[in-house]
């Protein structure tokens, strides 16, 4: 990790860069407001618990132009704030639910607003 000098802020479609233009498999779901991509990408999730910084590593599983899957061995809070480090840039969002996988690791759902999408390096 480090700090991305000479940094911009990209809307949260650009979530499809992890994809390399949508390359994944698509993960129909009626219930969501766009389609799922799956991903295999590894990232560094970032919380703070209120007293601290929590770091864990993760792998992204799925994208959406509205947010992110994660695996991680973070247990992370609904409704908390979350950076994810990637490869390209860093993502913050909000956590819409984690769901324990009874091996150690949760998913957590991330939602990426506008205006708190990928930070890339320029």
């Amino acid at each position: 990790m480090g700090h991305f000098s000479g940094s911009s802020e990209m809307h949260p479609e650009d979530l499809r860069l992890l994809t390399g233009g949508f390359a994944g498999s698509i993960r129909a779901d009626e219930r969501r407001a766009a389609p799922r991509r799956c991903v295999s990408e590894p990232c560094t999730v970032v919380a703070f618990n209120g007293s601290e910084f929590v770091r864990a590593k993760g792998a992204v599983r799925d994208v959406s132009d509205g947010g992110m899957r994660v695996t991680t061995s973070l247990k992370a809070q609904r409704g908390s704030n979350l950076k994810v480090y990637l490869r390209l840039g860093t993502v913050v969002g909000d956590v819409r639910h984690c769901t324990n996988n009874g091996d150690g690791t949760f998913d957590v759902g991330i939602a990426v607003e506008a205006g708190h999408g990928i930070v890339r390096r320029l």
